[in-house]
């Protein structure tokens, strides 16, 4: 379990920091996006609310195809890292993709969807276990907590500061935030060196 002694430790490690932010990123992006994607649904899409069940399974079903490749070459091709930004930087094209998609049409929001959840699905099964194999020793549950946390305080801070900008601001200012965020975690993830063991072996606990 967490250990008090080491909290200060877990946070002030860069390579745990690298990951809590990447986390806390790609939580706040998830909540921020999801209070528009409804809307890009029923007025660009001309999808009708009760018929988005049948959107979001369609592109979840896609993106775990895509995602194969991806890891495959991680954890076969020896490019952990390069799938990882590979993965960051699909998600920035996503949320481009769906900014832009309130002018470009439906097709724009369906592809960007598709986008969104195959870097999403990647970095969220990533990110748990480069926690565990990039932790100190001793200090898998305390990093671990920290981890979590991230997670949660990124959750609900793009739920409470997505609902904040739209209602002062407009959907175009939130997704430039999220395309802002996914920057600097592209920015922040590029002196990470992962290897092959790191991305293929799953966490613990």
């Amino acid at each position: 379990g967490a250990v008090a002694g080491l909290l200060r430790r877990s946070f002030v490690d860069v390579r745990l920091a690298r990951l809590n932010l990447g986390v806390f990123t790609l939580h706040f992006i998830l909540m921020a996006c999801f209070l528009v994607v409804p809307q890009l649904l029923e007025s660009v899409a001309g999808v009708a609310r009760e018929q988005h069940w049948k959107v979001y399974l369609l592109a979840l079903t896609l993106s775990v195809i895509a995602m194969a490749p991806l890891m495959r070459m991680a954890e076969r091709g020896g490019r952990p890292q390069q799938m990882f930004i590979l993965a960051i930087v699909l998600l920035m094209i996503a949320l481009l993709t769906l900014g832009l998609g309130m002018g470009m049409g439906a097709a724009a929001v369906y592809f960007g969807l598709w986008l969104f959840f195959t870097g999403f699905n990647y970095l969220e099964a990533t990110l748990p276990s480069l926690v565990s194999k990039t932790v100190f020793s001793g200090g898998k549950g305390t990093a671990l907590g920290v981890y979590s946390t991230s997670q949660f305080l990124g959750a609900f801070a793009g739920g409470a500061g997505g609902g904040w900008l739209l209602q002062h601001y407009s959907a175009t200012v939130l997704f430039g935030l999220c395309v802002a965020l996914t920057a600097l975690w592209i920015v922040v993830a590029l002196p990470m060196r992962l290897s092959s063991q790191m991305a293929a072996e799953p966490s613990e606990g």
